[in-house]
């Protein structure tokens, strides 16, 4: 397989370099239809080549897939690999971690919700003292 998309590669290259090198040759603009051709050509060769790389790594994976058809975890690996993410762990955390954890998001709901009771402790109490009426005689 290597050796397949290596070619397709090498003469998608050469088609390239041709296409580059007729560019910039100094006779194009007296035959244009040189150029023309050789970019054609180039076209036709990318065209080639991608779908016969993409022909190859189609063919490269399939098997891997079907061997993962039952096992969804494994699947699920396969594609986050074949999609360049990052690894998924195959270990859950350790316990000590876990109890961190859990002992951190426990000290943050409470500060949280101390924050919220006060804030509304010191709105009731400003609502109370704008409610209350003040003696005209001041």
């Amino acid at each position: 397989m290597k050796r397949r998309r290596r070619t397709a590669y090498r003469r998608w290259q050469a088609a390239e370099k041709k296409y580059f090198r007729d560019r910039a040759h100094p006779d194009r603009q007296e035959n244009p239809d040189i150029v023309i051709k050789t970019y054609l050509a180039y076209k036709e060769a990318n065209k080639m080549s991608s779908r016969k790389i993409i022909g190859i790594r189609i063919e490269f994976h399939k098997p891997q897939i079907e061997s993962s058809r039952d096992d969804p975890a494994a699947l699920f690996r396969l594609t986050y690999e074949l999609l360049c993410r990052e690894k998924i762990p195959k270990e859950l955390p350790s316990g000590s971690e876990g109890l961190e954890l859990a002992e951190s998001f426990a000290d943050f709901f409470t500060a949280k919700v101390e924050k919220i009771y006060d804030t509304i402790k010191k709105e009731t109490a400003i609502r109370k003292v704008s409610s209350t009426k003040v003696p005209d005689e001041w």
